[in-house]
């Protein structure tokens, strides 16, 4: 009796649950019609709203990779900008929060089935190796990085990428809390060194990434708790804290409206107000390239196309007082918007799906290894921000070794249990 009177209420709960979220998506469609079709301006008031709605849609995704990541994205690609600008004046178009929330729920919705990736029995790994790798890996990541001329992040993104194997094998063993909370801090002291000695001051979303990925495998094994909201503010505060690490103390919350984390939110609403035609001399399919190969050298791929971000800057803004390397972040929906023209909701949505589709091919390549899957979480947010070409510029760095490396560990495994 007591265990059918629990399972009522169980239901109950997913039900209502159900409806509310079912509420907080028709609230985002209604907006994003408002604001995209019938150009209804942005608001205080619309965008606590949307606020709302986005934590209401990814709150019981919160203990996952990919929801937490697209809370933090949420934080600091939308909340914090949409603030800034629309306390200095600058037009911004809510209906792109509006569908980042919409979107947002599908990936991490159809995505949750990874979660079902169940790690191996702790046979044969040991926490004192895979503690001792972490270090390794790390450290020689550092070194290369310094030795290699430029090349600091990528060398640094797939020794992490490796090295979060080893945590995940460490975690499986289940070692002491001692040793769990030492292998964080582990990670933190190489992050903080590498951003200290190596990093070049741009691309503060990259140091983030690295800093999620330990946090997230963590999460994973029940290290600790994120609350949802506690993640939200944190990453709010980390958008002012990275201006002022690049820029000073000035300002204030205006400064924010000038900064790189706002240009997707300003340059998409101009693109949405004004549909201009695609001068940029590449084209959307170029960029789903681009999704999947910009590692690859241009001496390896002499036609390989160029990221729309920087073509933007000659197509569209004029490189008058502006380096050859600058440019631009257009997001998620602005190079779509840029490039497919009056389809580019659909465009989006065939992007969002390969994006997921993707993400469910390397966990099926890499399993039982859920390091995958937050390695290629972390980056979301540059997809958001940057887009599919930014994405692949700085994702596939830590995913392809992390991928060959499981393949030989696997077959290792397998040749041990063998033997």
């Amino acid at each position: 009796m007591q265990i059918m009177t629990q399972q009522k209420g169980d239901d109950a709960d997913v039900t209502g649950g159900s409806i509310v979220r079912g509420i907080a998506l028709l609230a985002c469609a209604t907006i994003a019609l408002l604001t995209i079709v019938l150009g209804i301006k942005a608001s205080y008031a619309t965008l606590v709203v949307l606020t709302i709605c986005v934590m209401i849609l990814l709150w019981r995704f919160s203990q996952q990779s990919l929801g937490i990541v697209l809370i933090f994205s949420a934080a600091t690609l939308y909340v914090v900008p949409t603030i800034s600008l629309l306390y200095v004046g600058v037009p911004v178009n809510l209906g792109l929060f509006a569908l980042f929330a919409i979107v947002g729920y599908a990936m991490v919705y159809f995505g949750s089935a990874v979660e079902r990736v169940m790690p191996l029995p702790d046979k044969g790994v040991g926490g004192g190796v895979n503690f001792l790798a972490v270090i390794g890996l790390l450290a020689g990541g550092l070194i290369a990085g310094a030795e290699s001329g430029g090349f600091a992040q990528p060398i640094f993104a797939g020794a992490a990428g490796v090295a979060l194997v080893h945590l995940e094998r460490l975690q499986w063993a289940r070692p002491t809390m001692v040793m769990r909370w030492a292998a964080l801090g582990v990670y933190a002291v190489a992050i903080g060194l590498y951003a200290t000695f190596l990093w070049d001051g741009f691309g503060r979303i990259v140091i983030i990434s690295f800093l999620l990925l330990p946090v997230l495998v963590s999460i994973r094994y029940r290290l600790f708790q994120l609350n949802p909201l506690l993640l939200a503010g944190v990453g709010g505060l980390l958008v002012f804290v990275g201006r002022v690490l690049r820029f000073g103390i000035s300002e204030g919350i205006a400064g924010i409206s000038e900064d790189s984390g706002a240009t997707h939110l300003i340059l998409s609403s101009e693109l949405l107000a004004n549909h201009p035609g695609n001068t940029s001399g590449t084209s959307l399919f170029q960029q789903f390239q681009l999704f999947f190969l910009n590692w690859a050298p241009r001496e390896v791929w002499p036609g390989k196309p160029i990221n729309i971000n920087s073509l933007f800057v000659d197509s569209y803004i004029g490189r008058a007082g502006l380096s050859e390397e600058h440019s631009t972040a257009l997001g998620f929906f602005g190079e779509q918007i840029y490039l497919a023209g009056h389809f580019w909701l659909l465009t989006a949505i065939l992007a969002a799906v390969m994006v997921i589709a993707v993400r469910a091919l390397i966990v099926r390549i890499a399993q039982p290894y859920y390091a995958s899957v937050v390695v290629y979480d972390v980056w979301v947010v540059t997809l958001f921000w940057g887009g599919m070409a930014s994405f692949a510029a700085r994702a596939w760095f830590a995913l392809v070794p992390l991928v060959l490396y499981v393949l030989l560990l696997r077959r290792q495994d397998r040749q041990q249990s063998a033997s």
